[in-house]
């Protein structure tokens, strides 16, 4: 996406760094001003190829937290989740955790729904 189409949507960014979810609140340019990103850091991050992990990047060379931008990727960006790990308070993973019943969901109003009463 463009930085431009992003502060347009953007309330809140979520950035995955070191195996966490960051948030930050505010659109793109605030996030990108927040990590500290250069312009050519913010093209790579866009086309799939900046990394926020710092603990890779303090072992190599020691220079702190700062993003690195690494190789460029071969094809679409592929962004993995590792597998999650147990819940705090939960004993079994064998019973649900969440349940939902009749769950609707629009943007906003004046839309159509995308999801009426859906139950899970």
């Amino acid at each position: 996406h463009e930085p431009k189409f992003l502060n347009k949507i953007c309330t809140h960014v979520v950035a995955y760094v070191d195996k966490k979810l960051e948030y930050t609140e505010g659109n793109f340019d605030i996030f990108a001003q927040k990590k500290g990103l250069s312009r050519e850091q913010i093209d790579a991050m866009l086309s799939g190829n900046l990394s926020f992990d710092t603990k890779n990047g303090e072992e190599e060379d020691g220079e702190g937290d700062a993003p690195k931008v690494s190789a460029p990727v071969t094809g679409p960006p592929k962004l993995t989740f590792p597998i999650p790990g147990s819940m705090e308070g939960v004993k079994t993973g064998s019973k649900s955790v969440l349940e939902v019943k009749h769950v609707s969901f629009r943007y906003s109003k004046d839309k159509e729904y995308l999801l009426q009463d859906c139950s899970g």
